[in-house]
């Protein structure tokens, strides 16, 4: 084997290892000063999790996801997603309700855990 050819686990961990550069270099540990600029940021990152695991990144037009073999939603929301169908407000309001009583108990979990 010449020294030029990587095996396919070598060339896997390089892709991995220059996503994992690109996507810290987009979003920095500490959160900004501007809390509109954090939570953008913030759906962003689910954004490209959720995408990267259904494997949108594969049939994207955007060139950018194709060339990085991932999903970085360019535009907070995958291009390739499927559609979201439109919500009633008790719908909404149950879904707000299930995530303020998870943020609840992850609240709860952590004072219990500190104290």
């Amino acid at each position: 084997m010449s020294k030029f050819k990587m095996t396919r686990r070598e060339r896997d961990r390089r892709r991995a290892a220059k996503h994992s550069e690109r996507v810290k270099a987009l979003f920095p540990d500490e959160p900004p000063a501007d809390m509109d600029e954090f939570r953008n940021a913030l759906a962003r990152k689910i954004a490209m999790f959720v995408s990267d695991r259904q494997g949108f990144w594969r049939g994207c037009p955007e060139p950018l996801c194709r060339r990085q073999r991932a999903c970085l939603a360019p535009r907070i929301l995958c291009s390739n997603g499927k559609p979201v169908r439109p919500s009633t407000p008790e719908q909404t309001a149950r879904l707000m309700a299930q995530v303020q009583r998870a943020l609840r108990e992850v609240a709860a979990r952590q004072e219990a855990g500190e104290k």
